[in-house]
């Protein structure tokens, strides 16, 4: 996984450095979005492998405090810039003025990694939708995806560490399958939960 984009990052890089005279713009600017894209997927699967350790090593205690859940949306989203139009968010007063106990990085990570999973595993150009709604005392934040789903016997493993749906030499989509299980330990260390339908 790691080996992939860094490939794209030195290939293309050595492109553009060899032939760059030869180069049309566009073939520049075309190489130029592979190499950033490249590199945002290393610093999120690095990201994830740091966050992963750490929380092997040290555990998680989220430190408190009332936030709004609209601003920790805000966050979330805000990392998926060149998939904004993939994203349908509620809109500002579905999610203005409820607030929960979060620590909100560790919040806006967890909804980021359920966003990162869901666009890596829909069909290219589908959306995926981001739902926030309160009852009861709770809120629940859903996330949506047009993918191919999980066999119900798998459901829970999606969430275990290095664990992916579609496993094995033939497998498709992109990921580490850590994200699941990060988005998990966070929503535990906040007294939440999260589950796959």
């Amino acid at each position: 996984e790691l080996f992939t984009p860094i490939t794209i990052v030195q290939g293309f890089a050595a492109t553009i450095g060899q032939r760059w005279d030869r180069l049309r713009r566009a073939e520049i600017e075309e190489m130029s979005s592979a190499v950033a894209e490249a590199g945002e997927r290393i610093r999120r699967l690095v990201g994830n492998l740091f966050a992963a350790a750490r929380l092997d090593r040290e555990g998680l205690e989220a430190t408190t405090r009332p936030v709004e859940v609209g601003v920790v949306l805000e966050a979330a989203t805000a990392e998926f810039a060149r998939e904004a139009r993939r994203l349908v968010v509620p809109a500002d007063r579905a999610a203005r003025g409820i607030r929960v106990w979060a620590e909100q990085d560790l919040a806006a990570r967890a909804v980021s990694l359920l966003l990162e999973n869901a666009l890596s595993l829909s069909p290219a150009g589908s959306e995926v939708e981001l739902g926030v709604a309160a009852a009861n005392g709770e809120v629940e934040v859903r996330v949506a995806d047009r993918g191919p789903g999980v066999p119900r016997e798998r459901s829970e493993q999606v969430f275990e560490a290095f664990t992916q749906a579609d496993q094995g030499t033939t497998r498709q989509h992109e990921g580490l399958g850590i994200g699941l299980f990060l988005a998990r330990r966070i929503m535990s260390a906040h007294g939440g939960r999260i589950r796959y339908e």
